[in-house]
């Protein structure tokens, strides 16, 4: 059994984690999941003799889509919103350029 593949009870899952989340916690994250900007997302287990069992692999994934700098995270910005960043950053770059040659820093360029 490779450790991707060990089960763990949500007491063993909550130890694996940096704060030590309440066992409740775990399960709360089985049944209703976590809302995060890209949606909900649910801690994957099964349902083994009435115990929940979580693979540690899939509480590795879980952390990976709950944790800010995920994937997930970034696909939740909406393209409008990507374009008037972009808009905005063209406006920062040529602002500076202005400011460099202006002030003899950067030389202007010919046209």
């Amino acid at each position: 059994m490779t450790p991707e593949q060990r089960y763990l009870s949500p007491s063993e899952a909550a130890e694996c984690l940096p704060k030590r989340p309440h066992p409740f916690s775990i399960i709360r994250w089985i049944r209703e999941g976590v809302v995060t900007p890209s949606g909900r997302v649910r801690l994957d287990a099964t349902k083994v003799g009435g115990h929940w069992m979580i693979l540690a692999d899939d509480l590795q994934k879980f952390i990976r889509r709950t944790t800010s700098g995920s994937l997930a995270v970034e696909k939740a910005v909406s393209p409008r919103v990507l374009r008037i960043q972009a808009r905005d950053d063209r406006r920062r770059h040529r602002k500076a350029v202005a400011a460099l040659q202006a002030s003899g820093i950067m030389p202007k360029e010919q046209a």
